[in-house]
């Protein structure tokens, strides 16, 4: 069990035994489109508390912090208020993003695994294994999330369904539109009687050039973000600084210090954007 997993079920046991449902701060629906798509075991109800909880023991840390921060430096009470909240909600809202998080990365996982585990697969059943051993050995495990997917329709196809229908139903925990494709074409070497080696041959081809493509693209997409990221973050303010001090000095024009880590604040914040658009177009090459 992973860590997410055992803190959400013991957030979500105590959340029970105080009957508090922490689903009325956000829409069950969201969860149920992506508990499935995480990767983790948990249900909409675990992921709220633990979103909630999270949100609950930094409201406490905070306050904690600024108890003390009251005695010693005077820190006013609005002030240790406005922190609290706004790390709470913090808390709340960024553990809500770590799903999504959770969500793309096990896509991309699945993207930079599915060509190497294709061409295994098509190796397989070249040196003349049957379809469900050569699904199974893929299933074994060195392919990352594409093993966990090929694992859960094993056991599907052992409960009754036919090799199309489980991929089926194992693509649907997924946002990986390679695996998407995978499933086509597995789709129509079984449903259409042409030949699984032939088919798994030609998606190994075309996965690989839509790879190279994605590299390419990424490439261009982080220098572009990279030199606009360090212009504004790195060469701007500076030049801010700058200028407040020749303004200081020679205008004589008085400028609050206060102002200046409210500017920087900004700055590391568009910088965390772009690093999260950056890597929200890294393609899952392996």
């Amino acid at each position: 069990m992973r860590l997410e997993e055992a803190v959400a079920k013991r957030y979500a046991g105590a959340f029970l035994a105080l009957h508090v449902n922490p689903l009325r701060l956000t829409k069950a629906e969201t969860f149920r489109d992506k508990v499935g798509k995480m990767g983790l075991s948990l249900t909409p109800f675990e992921c709220a508390s633990f979103a909630l909880g999270n949100s609950l023991i930094v409201f406490l840390v905070f306050a904690l912090i600024c108890s003390f921060m009251m005695l010693d430096y005077a820190l006013p009470a609005t002030y240790a208020a406005i922190l609290c909240v706004g790390a709470s909600a913090s808390a709340f809202f960024g553990t809500l993003q770590y799903f999504d998080l959770l969500v793309v990365g096990r896509a991309k996982d699945v993207d930079s695994n599915i060509l190497a585990s294709s061409r295994y697969m098509l190796a397989t059943i070249k040196s003349g294994v049957p379809l469900y051993d050569a699904i199974a050995a893929v299933g074994n495990g060195g392919f990352g999330a594409v093993s966990e997917l090929f694992s859960e329709a094993v056991i599907l196809i052992r409960e009754g369904e036919d090799v199309d229908a489980a991929f089926r139903s194992v693509g649907a925990t997924t946002t990986s539109a390679a695996f998407r494709r995978f499933v086509a074409a597995i789709s129509q070497a079984l449903n259409h009687g042409t030949k699984i080696d032939v088919v798994l041959s030609d998606f190994a081809r075309q996965m690989e050039m839509r790879q190279r493509h994605e590299v390419s693209v990424f490439a261009s997409e982080a220098m572009k973000l990279g030199l606009f990221s360090v212009i504004l973050t790195g060469i701007v303010p500076g030049m801010i600084v700058f200028m407040v001090s020749q303004m200081e000095m020679v205008g004589g024009v008085a400028v609050s210090i206060s102002i200046l880590p409210l500017v920087y604040a900004g700055f590391l914040l568009f910088k965390y954007v772009m690093f999260m658009r950056l890597a929200g177009a890294a393609p899952g090459v392996g």
